[in-house]
């Protein structure tokens, strides 16, 4: 009975009554938790910096198709990946907790 929507710069939009109409939602503020990547494009060393309490974060790493290529821990403010054996192209960076998602798009030379 309940929908939820994501979009950019940590939006979530909620319906609770099942998709129907009138559809009502509500827009969740985001929880102080930022991403940023640098640099970008890279081609060896990924800079990823958040704000907030990044305690229990997860870093996944994933191509246009959706697959997994590389994973770490945030346990800090301030995180370095190395993506030097990763194929050039373009890769979708996602953080996640139990409270926030937040991702970015990188570009590897």
């Amino acid at each position: 009975n309940t929908g939820y929507v994501v979009g950019d710069n940590g939006i979530i939009l909620k319906t609770s009554n099942a998709g129907g109409f009138p559809v009502s939602v509500t827009e969740s503020a985001s929880q102080g938790v930022a991403l940023k990547i640098f640099p970008n494009p890279a081609n060896s060393i990924l800079n990823i910096e958040t704000t907030g309490k990044p305690e229990q974060t997860a870093l996944t790493v994933m191509n246009l198709s959706g697959r997994v290529v590389l994973t770490s821990r945030i346990t800090g403010p301030k995180t370095q990946l190395d993506i030097s054996k990763l194929s050039g192209g373009v890769y979708i960076v996602r953080m996640i907790n139990s409270i926030i998602e937040e991702k970015g798009k990188i570009v590897n030379n």
